[in-house]
């Protein structure tokens, strides 16, 4: 298996594009800030496409969420199942490295504040409230799953092994960053929509991504 996942992230990276720059961002500025224990959470699941997401919530109840690497943009998806279909939030990074959702100003210093705000909040405009991660529930499950169709995203394990590759002193270097203010600028990318002014969080279901 990890074998597998090395080589998927060998033949993004000869891809060249954004999912290298989507990549590089996260191994250089968020794995540190992700990783408990030396352990992704069980919310984050790496680089994962729409379907695939909604694939792993269909069967899910209602709130349950999991957030993954944007494939379109610098930055990650909240995708939850909300009451008639699942939704999907994208989340940007500030400058200053805070975290907010598309059409909302409130800030928040990480994932784990942003996850913990909507499940006391509700996430407007629907009024819906985020519960448990998507895995969460799976984790005394003791049967196995045939895992028979390839994804096109990076699975966590990869972006481990990723992580792992990085050498020690570079780690250090990366850690040591993540204490300091961090730079101003963005890999810069073009814009996906206009900007207009919004009055709630605005769903990736209200808006094209597509170029």
């Amino acid at each position: 298996m990890a074998k597998k996942s090395t080589v998927d992230l060998q033949m993004l990276a000869a891809e060249g594009g954004l999912k290298e720059l989507v990549l590089r961002w996260f191994t250089d500025t968020q794995a540190p800030l992700i990783l408990q224990n030396g352990n992704f959470p069980d919310w984050f699941q790496g680089l994962a496409a729409r379907k695939e997401a909604e694939d792993l919530l269909r069967d899910k109840p209602l709130g349950c969420f999991l957030i993954r690497l944007s494939d379109k943009a610098i930055g990650y998806i909240l995708s939850y199942k909300g009451l008639d279909r699942c939704r999907h939030f994208v989340i940007s990074p500030s400058p200053e490295g805070q975290f907010v959702i598309a059409g909302d100003c409130q800030l928040f210093g990480s994932l784990t504040e942003l996850i913990q705000h909507y499940k006391v909040s509700p996430i407007q405009p629907f009024g819906e409230f985020l519960t448990s991660s998507c895995c969460e529930d799976d984790a005394d499950d003791l049967y196995d799953v045939v895992n028979a169709k390839k994804s096109p995203g990076v699975s966590v394990q990869a972006l481990r092994i990723l992580w792992d590759q990085v050498e020690p002193g570079k780690k250090q270097q990366i850690q040591q960053r993540q204490k300091e203010p961090p730079p101003a600028l963005l890999p810069s990318l073009p814009p996906k929509f206009r900007s207009r002014k919004l009055t709630g969080t605005v769903s990736v279901d209200e808006m094209s991504l597509s170029p």
